[in-house]
């Protein structure tokens, strides 16, 4: 729902989409791996 806050347990693996599209505000403590990317 719209205002919500979603935290994740450090080491989880998870995604975001929506269906009709947001805007969404992320903060990372570590570096990002984005799963499936090649360098």
């Amino acid at each position: 729902p719209a205002g919500s806050l979603i935290l994740n347990p450090v080491g989880t693996e998870h995604s975001v989409w929506t269906k009709d599209g947001c805007v969404v505000l992320i903060q990372w403590d570590l570096p990002v791996i984005i799963l499936g990317e090649t360098k």
